[in-house]
């Protein structure tokens, strides 16, 4: 017997999970003793105000909301309190720090015979690797495995990276026994594997809903059968296609939306009619309805495209693809700029009206920056889930133009990108420093734009005009500093690192402190002092460095940080990821960023595996990850 259920697209997943859960357990106690297994952290804070609405000022205590794939120990031992020997799952070694892995790994790369890369190219090679092993892991594979690829089967260049790998496959388990821990993609699946035994073994006595994945993850897909096959589990999916001719069913290919639930319920050993509808009360809406239809014959499976040619014979069908067009607006702009500014007043039009969300859906995280910089020229500041890159970040910012000054000697224009930064005050009086860098300016401008530091210091040496106090005072600051933080000598990343902390305590004047107004500045600034702390620790691997590999190096390792907006975002308004809106409920929904390329994405070229590599090796095709962006 399976427990395998169904909230159809169109339909708020998250308010028809919850009511559904407030009808089979109308006592509160129960419901306390459910567990919901989702796919996002986003999906558990929307489930959870989804019973919030839903609870209509009455009390209630809410279920266990869990996110499937970061289950530690901890949990688990408390899954199996009572029950079997939980000895080895405390024994899992912890995941190693990506950062750590990082600097290893291109230490490796560094290694290999042949190779001339610097330290800021391994690093970048680095990271592309770390995302293919735990590719492997995820997908239930090994580095051992790679034996399994035939060297001949593939150019003479990618010979040679198999070599490499193979090489890798060898030694990467014996430095991570050395380091005591294991990949994070390993840990997780070695987590969730035991989970799945675990309740094979002793089925739980308290009901588990496993709800809004796809299962594309094969250890994911093996425990959300197991939750399906449980007396008291249930599976529930986003979306599957109840109403799809089977013909059509049949006909599915790798890159159809509907792939992977075809997929996740076969391996559940379900038939596609017997997936059950979580309610049955939901009503009708024929604008849904219409806009399945409309989805369904876009998304055609190539075998079956030929009835196309027949739509005219089918007034029903003509008269739903109408419907769904006439309902839909739909708009083509000249420029990123102009669509970012159109998707923006479109979202303010929505606050004009009490109560009325809107939800920016797109895959396009330029485009999604560019919209929330035009919701702020109204002081609106929109939750994106996806945050943005740490490197994006103000105080991010001046760190970097700090080392580009550094690259350039202290040349003029790296030196004015660096004043002119809003956080750099010098610790000044707001109205000198700004009359200050006014005045040097123009003396650049007007002389020599390839003006050093060493030449601005002895002019204002010599200078007595009094318009130059201001001017002078700046430069004799920022001389100081130079001499204190700003050594350029030292190749060690460890020393370079302190040198850049203690440079820009200095030209922020030490403002971004608790005592600041700019909660945000302070985080973000903290957040890096963590990483380039953790950077210092970390690549003790790496014997020197130029300026310029470090510089390269900063960028590399901020950019792979997202941070989000923690206060102050507008409560109605929010921009999602795909994967992150499936669950939520909005007013009006802009779906952004529909250009080829984008969405669907293009696949990103692997410098590790080439397209042939990864189908001999056993990873999935790229086609997949289509199928999961059209869904």
């Amino acid at each position: 017997m399976t427990n395998i259920f169904n909230i159809p697209a169109g339909v708020p997943f998250a308010k028809a999970l919850a009511s559904g859960l407030l009808k089979q357990y109308p006592n509160p106690q129960d419901l306390a003793q459910v567990t919901i297994l989702l796919p996002t952290n986003r999906a558990c804070r929307t489930l959870h105000n989804a019973f919030m609405t839903l609870s209509d000022n009455g009390l209630f205590l809410l279920p266990k909301l869990k996110t499937i794939g970061s289950i530690d120990e901890d949990e688990l031992a408390l899954f199996m309190a009572g029950h079997g020997d939980i000895s080895e799952i405390l024994d899992i070694p912890p995941a190693i720090d990506p950062l750590r892995r990082q600097c290893l790994l291109a230490r490796l790369i560094q290694q290999v015979p042949g190779r001339n890369d610097s330290a800021a190219q391994a690093m970048s090679l680095a990271q592309a690797l770390a995302q293919l092993m735990d590719q492997i892991h995820t997908e239930g594979l090994a580095l051992s495995d790679l034996q399994s690829l035939v060297p001949d089967d593939f150019a003479a260049h990618w010979q040679i990276t198999l070599d490499f790998l193979s090489i890798l496959s060898a030694s990467w388990p014996i430095i991570l026994a050395e380091e005591n821990a294991i990949d994070p993609a390993d840990r997780r699946n070695r987590l969730i594997i035991a989970l799945d035994q675990y309740w094979q073994k002793y089925p739980p006595k308290h009901p588990i809903i496993a709800a809004g994945s796809t299962g594309t993850i094969p250890t994911t897909a093996n425990i959300l059968s197991t939750i399906a096959h449980l007396d008291k589990g249930a599976l529930i999916l986003p979306g599957l296609d109840m109403d799809m001719p089977n013909d059509e069913w049949e006909a599915i290919d790798d890159i159809h939306p509907q792939k992977g639930l075809k997929n996740l319920i076969n391996h559940c050993g379900v038939a596609r009619q017997d997936v059950k509808p979580w309610l049955h009360d939901v009503p009708i809406n024929p604008v849904t309805t219409a806009r399945h239809t409309l989805a369904r014959e876009i998304v055609r499976p190539d075998e079956t495209t030929g009835a196309w040619m027949s739509l005219t014979k089918c007034p029903k069908t003509i008269a739903a693809i109408q419907t769904a067009c006439e309902t839909l607006p739909m708009y083509e702009m000249e420029t990123e700029q102009e669509e970012a500014t159109l998707i923006a007043l479109l979202m303010r039009q929505t606050l004009e009206e009490p109560n009325k969300r809107c939800t920016l859906i797109t895959p396009d995280r330029y485009l999604a920056r560019r919209v929330s910089a035009s919701c702020r020229r109204w002081n609106i500041m929109v939750d994106d889930s996806s945050g943005e890159p740490l490197s994006k970040t103000r105080p991010a910012i001046l760190f970097r133009l700090i080392a580009k000054a550094w690259t350039q000697n202290y040349d003029a224009l790296s030196l004015l990108a660096m004043l002119k930064h809003d956080l750099c005050t010098l610790g000044l009086d707001p109205t000198l420093y700004g009359n200050g860098l006014w005045n040097i300016e123009k003396y650049i401008l007007k002389e020599d734009k390839n003006l050093s530091l060493f030449d601005l210091m002895n002019h204002y040496k010599k200078s007595d005009e009094s318009e130059d106090q201001a001017a002078k005072t700046i430069i004799g600051a920022l001389q100081r500093i130079t001499e204190d933080h700003g050594s350029l000598k030292s190749n060690n990343i460890s020393n370079l690192i302190k040198n850049h902390i203690d440079f820009y305590d200095a030209l922020t004047g030490h403002a971004l402190t608790e005592t600041s107004h700019d909660p945000e500045s302070i985080k973000q600034k903290i957040t890096i002092h963590n990483i380039l702390e953790s950077l210092s620790i970390h690549s003790v691997s790496f014997n020197s460095i130029s300026l310029k590999d470090y510089a390269d190096i900063i960028v590399t390792v901020l950019n792979s940080e997202p941070i989000r907006t923690d206060h102050g975002t507008h409560p109605r308004l929010q921009i999602l990821g795909q994967i992150e809106s499936r669950m939520i409920e909005s007013d009006v929904i802009i779906m952004a960023g529909l250009n080829e390329g984008i969405w669907p994405s293009e696949m990103d070229s692997d410098p590790w595996m080439s397209r042939p590599m990864r189908s001999q090796f056993g990873l999935p095709p790229s086609e997949q990850y289509l199928s999961l962006s059209a869904h």
